[in-house]
């Protein structure tokens, strides 16, 4: 019991949650209310313009509607564009769009709704629209009619902006009745005016004539609305007054019908009329005082609409103040507090319970259950009983449970109803359940006989469902009880339960039961599917037995069974969809969500007769068509009390009328008269909105102005970057039906799917959205009634504008800077490779250039070397032959021959000059000389030439060339050259000026001759290297290296050189060469007197020696080695040192280094260029072994540069001489070397203690020395340490040893080891107490006597003397 008290409360709780509202009239108006808000104080004026939106003009400002939302149009001061005053009388759209607005003392404003801007015409510059009240505006073609209150009527030319003004004229028959004009309407060329007067007005464009027609001779004043005028389809002018009813002119007949309250035909609710407008579904709406008037054109029938408090959708007010009728014939009423009423067509028709207690009406809105019998349709409520409804007269008859009456219905809560084939009305109640009947044309409830043992029971159950089969047994379906069977003839009942049947029923608790055509028993349980019962075999089964697989969703509650007239079964769950079975072919399939039902809850089914199949849910009711799956919805905004309905609450009546049963009323309509058809869907961008705020055309945010007009007019929508949180409004303006309008939206590019929204949500919104481009697109459909053929979308360019940095201009400049800057890097690294492959080219060409520069140089090296040789075996024998006594004839000759000696070997010098100049290595060697000694010893070579060729040639050297600072040898190259092409090319006379500038401080050399002279343009290339005139006539060409050494030298002195020439006539060469020691660097200044170039000037050194060797120290010859390649210079030198030195000779510098190892000479003299070895490696390897290191050697070479002699001394020479040389200066430096030695050895001899460094030639001597020192000391004791012994501690030979040691410290080995011995003896004498004995011990000595005679032969004093002389 408690159990079922629980399900009692649960199902009470579901049944009264219903609606008190009332309505019963069918047929009847339905109005929608919704309020303007904003402080809207009254609807004057209604309209919908052609992109479907409403407007609504009222006492405070312009209002339009897009069926979502109202977007208000107020004065604004500082807004030139916007509405001129804020209480709209009038309005009216024309053919281009614009929107006419008459205002009460704003005049009239004209909106362009691309702009979103107001035209005020009072503002324009030829108007005579003053601040006037619009009383009404229309227009046809170009023309636009105004009327005025107290101004007449206006005729504006909307091409020009001209207008003209009709007035009233008393004495004008042809003019407006009156100033005061209250409505216009036009039809062909007739304008139809209502005034003041009570006249009725026709105007004719063509004619210009004005014709009146007086309804009433009353001078109307009025209050607010005036007169209103319409036309209908049957060429009637109805004309409505504010207080003396409603008059019908007939245009043909020109007579006036007035209609008025009290008439006893076609009375009216009002005599004031505020309003009236005509429907293309020929009737006038009139809208009064006192409610709203339609009246039939055709019959003068009047239908009165007034407030009905007892009815929901009656009109809010009954005084409304402005109508328009739209075009789907819906009524716009403006009431006078900013209330809306609209119309709404359903082709519903809703039964539902009167709350003014109207007879007749249903009892109950909560609709449990239907059936339609064979006269009534049965209705079975929560609450109030069942109610018998009678197809023709609409009525309800009610039967209620009466506790006095024992045979009224057992229950007010009907479960279920049905009627049997006996025509017995079965009620299944919540509790008392079949206790009893009503027969036919009986309004009692009998109870039914019911055999023991179920006679007490059936008055606790509750019945969900019942029905009749084909043996007229009737089923009742429990809740936990299972299943009976009740045999009206018998009075048992068979019980089925989860427990005693075959094959068990699967469960107790059952809510629906359905017999189908072969008698099966379908039973719909809460939980546990379906079961299907055979009669025949009185056997239960499951869909599996019989073939068909289960679907999981068949477990949610079976609301209700059906059989189609195909024989399928479908089945109603509550959350898990619909499903249709094939018995045939033992198919199940599955309905639900996933294909566009709005919900998975259904609570009926039921098929009509055109096959279509209609389900009621929680979401509305739906027709289905399973051929082509198509689907319509149907829910409150289409008529409906409520989307909720009942289990198994359904009918349909022979003519094919559907009933459903909901929770706020009974639901009936025909199907064939629900129009199917798609309505078209207007879909707009009606707002933008940044940062949630809605933006106005020509607002501006941060000087921005985002919108220049409408959005919904817009193509393309352009925001900066600060501005990307925006949103977009979205609406079907004039839309029936709006809110069953469904939206999807995408931003391409922002979003990759599309996202749907509802009517209740139509916006979208951004936020943070990159620059760039975008394309929001949005489309609507209705979900209700889905059709992809009707189908509305819209797309808007939205572009975001990047900040500054992030521009096309800016990336541009990025790109043209990356771009810079990778080009550099390409052209950096391309000029890189390029470079370095040039480099590498040049140093390829430089190392061939430095091949063949080597190869000029060792060729020059090469031939100056052999020229150098055989110079020297000719200039040495002129030299020695000088010296001898002969007659003045042999004298010159030989005079003659050593200056041409000498000569040949300035040219050699000038060659190899020409190298130094090609490897920049040529230097200046500045000392003072006599200038005029200097050129006449220079001239006198040519002096000779000059005799011998008969050329005049003559020297002049001013008085005041004495002395100058100058490179003489080089300056003796430069003036060799400038003579010898003088000479060359003179015809017979040269003359040599020599002078100083100025200063005293440059010399300059003029040099002129006769003769053939030079070309103008080959002045400037003679001074180029190898460069030639050619000249045929002349057979003694040169090199053409003689005037590029000029000048190059001319350079370095920091000189110049001029030519001037006249062909045939005269060459000049003006040289100009600084004498001046400070023109010169410190480098170029000789700190010595240089070599002479002249070899017989023999007197550059001062002997140190006596040319006498007689007296020499030496008791033998020392040894001299010679190294020299060349035969007759290595004899030369030979014969020349042979009788004071042993000589020993080498043709190469390997086989000269042999013998220098094992002779140890005293000197060598060596040639650098040698085969095998040449002279600069002999001479490094000789420094650097201890056995030869201290030997002076002294280097030849024909390569006499100051570069080669420093060469030569870093590889260790002592002296260098250059060939071709002389052979006394030879000889001196021979001896000089040999002399320097022996100072140092006396140096030793006598030095008591001496310092190695002092007496060491070089570091090897200085290590050798020392080595020695070294070794003597460790064996200073050993009085055996023996030569030998010496020899071998060093690591040489005895005879190595000695020759080193002698030649070092003029010392024989045993001498050098006494004499150390000794010093060692004489420190200990000086520094210590131990006895002389002791001290002979410690030095080495064999004995004491040894040792005394020793130190006296040193000292002249014995030891002991010695230390006394000292220490006193």
């Amino acid at each position: 019991m408690h159990k079922e008290h629980n399900i009692l409360i649960l199902l009470l709780s579901n049944i009264f949650f219903i609606s008190t509202f009332a309505y019963s009239q069918n047929g009847t108006l339905k109005f929608e209310e919704f309020v303007i808000e904003d402080g809207l104080a009254s609807v004057n004026c209604i309209l919908k313009d052609s992109e479907g939106f409403m407007w609504f003009g009222g006492t405070h400002g312009l209002y339009r509607y897009d069926g979502y939302k109202f977007k208000v149009f107020k004065v604004n001061p500082n807004n030139i564009y916007a509405i001129s005053n804020n209480n709209i009388i009038s309005l009216y759209e024309d053919n281009e769009g614009y929107i006419w607005v008459g205002t009460k003392q704003g005049g009239i404003n004209k909106y362009n709704p691309k702009t979103e801007t107001f035209l005020n015409y009072k503002n324009t510059k030829n108007s005579i629209y003053k601040e006037n009240y619009i009383t009404c505006i229309t227009g046809n073609d170009n023309t636009i009619w105004i009327g005025s209150y107290g101004d007449g009527m206006y005729v504006l030319n909307k091409t020009d902006n001209t207008h003209i003004t009709y007035s009233h004229n008393k004495t004008d028959k042809n003019s407006i009745s009156n100033n005061y004009v209250f409505s216009i309407a036009i039809e062909n060329n007739d304008v139809w005016i209502s005034t003041r007067a009570g006249t009725l007005d026709n105007y004719n464009t063509k004619t210009k004539f004005f014709s009146h027609y007086t309804y009433n001779n009353i001078n109307y004043q009025s209050t607010r609305t005036g007169q209103r005028i319409c036309l209908d389809a049957l060429k009637n002018v109805w004309i409505g007054t504010e207080d003396d009813g409603l008059y019908k002119f007939d245009i043909k007949t020109k007579l006036f019908k007035h209609f008025k309250q009290g008439n006893i035909e076609n009375t009216l609710s009002s005599n004031g009329i505020t309003d009236i407008k005509y429907s293309n579904s020929g009737i006038i709406w009139v809208t009064t005082y006192n409610g709203l008037n339609a009246i039939d054109i055709s019959t003068n029938k009047v239908t009165s609409y007034q407030k009905d408090n007892y009815n929901p959708y009656s009109v809010t007010y009954n005084l409304s103040y402005s109508l328009f009728v739209d075009d789907n014939n819906t009524l716009w009423l403006g009431m006078n507090d900013g209330t809306v009423n609209k119309t709404t067509s359903s082709p519903f028709e809703i039964y539902q319970t009167s709350l003014s207690k109207e007879l007749n009406s249903l009892s109950f809105n909560a609709v449990t259950s239907l059936y339609m019998g064979t006269k009534y349709l049965w209705v079975g409520t929560g609450a109030g009983g069942l109610n018998r409804f009678d197809l023709k007269t609409g009525a309800f008859y009610i039967y209620k449970r009466d506790l006095n009456n024992d045979k009224s219905i057992p229950s007010n809560i009907v479960m279920n109803v049905f009627e049997d084939k006996a025509k017995n009305v079965w009620t299944g109640n919540f509790k008392n359940s079949i206790v009893g009947y009503k027969r036919e044309n009986s309004d009692d409830f009998l109870k039914a006989k019911i055999a023991s043992p179920f006679a007490q029971k059936f008055e606790a159950l509750s019945i969900f469902d019942m029905l009749e089969d084909a043996t007229q047994n009737i089923w009742v379906a429990t809740y936990n009880h299972g299943l009976f069977k009740y045999n009206k003839q018998t009075f048992e009942f068979q019980h089925f339960t989860n427990s005693n049947t075959n094959n068990q029923l699967n469960s107790d608790t059952i809510l629906s039961i359905f017999a189908d055509s072969s008698n099966n028993l379908w039973i719909g349980t809460l939980d546990k599917g379906i079961s299907i019962y055979n009669q025949d075999t009185n056997t239960f089964y499951s869909l599996s037995d019989i073939g068909i697989m289960i679907n999981p969703n068949l477990k949610f509650p079976i609301k209700d069974i059906y059989e189609d007239t195909h024989g399928l079964i479908w089945i109603a769950t509550e959350g898990g969809g619909l499903f249709y079975i094939n018995k045939k072919e033992k198919s199940i399939n599955h309905l639900n969500t996933e294909n566009g039902f709005p919900s998975n809850a259904f609570y009926g089914i039921i098929q009509d007769n055109y096959g279509t199949y209609w389900f009621s849910t929680n979401k509305g009711l739906i027709s289905y068509n399973l051929d082509n799956n198509k689907i319509h919805i149907y829910n409150t905004n289409d008529g409906l009390p409520t989307n909720d309905f009942e289990s198994g609450a359904n009918a349909k009546t022979k003519d094919g009328k559907l009933f459903f049963g909901s929770k706020k009323g009974l639901v009936s309509f025909y199907p064939e008269q629900l129009i199917n058809t798609p309505r078209p869907i207007n879909l707009k961008l009606t707002n933008l909105k940044v940062f949630n705020n809605v933006v106005n055309v020509l607002d501006k945010i941060e000087k921005y102005q985002p919108l220049d007009s409408s959005i919904s007019h817009k193509k393309t929508l352009k925001l900066p970057y600060f501005l990307n949180n925006f949103g977009l409004e979205f609406a079907v303006p004039g839309h029936s039906a709006p809110h069953n309008i469904e939206y999807q939206y995408q931003l391409e590019g922002i979003d990759n799917r599309w996202i749907t929204t509802s009517s209740e949500l139509p916006y979208a919104n951004y936020s943070n959205i990159p620059h760039g481009n975008y394309t929001f697109k949005v489309k609507a459909f209705d979900e209700n009634n889905f059709d992809s053929n009707n189908i509305s979308e819209k797309h808007i360019a939205i572009i975001i504008t990047p900040v500054w940095w992030q521009t096309n201009l800016a990336y541009f400049v990025y790109l043209l800077f990356i771009s810079g800057f990778i080009y550099f890097i390409y052209k950096s690294v391309r000029d890189r490779v390029q470079l370095k492959n040039e480099l590498l080219i040049e140093k390829y060409k430089h190392e061939k250039d430095e091949e063949l520069h080597k190869s000029k140089i060792n060729l020059f090296t090469t031939i100056s070397h052999e020229l150098r040789t055989s110079l020297t075996l000719i200039l040495s024998p002129l030299q020695q032959l000088s010296n001898v006594k002969t007659n003045n004839k042999a004298t010159n000759l030989i005079m003659t021959m050593n200056r041409n000696g000498q000569r040949l070997l300035s040219l050699i010098n000038q060659i190899l000059d020409f190298r130094k100049i090609e490897s920049s290595t040529t230097q200046l060697n500045i000392k003072e000389i006599n200038l005029k000694a200097f050129f006449k010893e220079l001239c006198i070579p040519f002096y000779q030439y000059a005799e011998e060729k008969d050329i005049k040639f003559q020297l002049s050297v001013s008085n005041n060339c004495e002395k100058g600072w100058l490179d003489a040898n080089k300056l003796e190259i430069i003036l060799y050259n400038i003579l010898s092409n003088a000479f060359k090319h003179t015809k017979d006379k040269i003359d040599i000026n020599i002078d100083l500038d100025e200063k005293d401080e440059r010399l300059i050399i003029k040099i002129k001759d006769n003769g053939k002279g030079i070309n103008e343009e080959e002045v400037t290339k003679i001074f180029e290297n190898f460069y030639q005139i050619n000249d045929d006539s002349d057979s003694t060409s040169g090199t053409g290296i003689g005037l590029a050494i000029t000048r190059n030298l001319i350079d370095v002195h920091r000189g110049s050189i001029t030519v001037k020439s006249e062909p045939n006539v005269y060459t000049i060469f003006n040289v100009i060469i600084p004498i001046v020691k400070s023109y010169y660097n410190d480098k170029d200044i000789s700190s010595l007197d240089s070599e002479t170039v002249l070899i017989d000037n023999t007197s550059e050194e001062e002997l140190l020696l006596s040319t006498d060797t007689e007296g020499d120290s030496l008791k033998t010859k020392p040894i001299l080695l010679i190294i020299e390649d060349h035969f007759e210079i290595r004899n030369l030198i030979k014969n020349n040192f042979s009788n004071h030195f042993k000589v020993i000779t080498s043709t190469n510098g390997l086989e000269g280094k042999e013998k220098a190892f094992d002779a140890i000479p005293d000197i060598i003299i060596s040639d650098i260029m040698m085969p095998k070895l040449n002279g600069l490696e002999l001479c490094k390897t000789l420094k650097s072994d201890s056995r030869t290191s201290h030997i002076p050697i002294i280097l030849l070479t024909a390569r006499g540069s100051h570069t080669f002699k420093v060469e030569g001394f870093e590889y260790g020479a002592d002296d260098y001489v250059t060939k071709p040389f002389n052979i006394d200066v030879l000889n001196v430096r021979v001896k000089n070397l040999i002399k320097s030695r022996q100072i140092l050895r006396d140096k030793f001899k006598k030095e008591t203690l001496l310092n190695p460094k002092e007496i060491a030639i070089n570091n090897v001597d200085e290590v050798f020395i020392e080595k020695i020192i070294s070794i003597i000391e460790e064996n200073i004791s050993n009085s055996k340490f023996s030569v030998s012994d010496f020899a071998s501690s060093i690591g040489m030979s005895h005879s190595v040893l000695y020759r080193k040691t002698l030649a070092i410290t003029g010392q024989t080995i045993t001498e050098f080891i006494k004499s150390i011995r000794l010093t060692k003896a004489e420190q200990l004498l000086l520094k210590s107490n131990y006895h002389i004995n002791e001290i002979s011990d410690m030095t080495g000595f064999s004995n004491p006597s040894y040792f005394s005679t020793c130190f006296k032969k040193k000292h002249g004093f014995p030891p002991s003397e010695f230390s006394k002389e000292n220490q006193g």
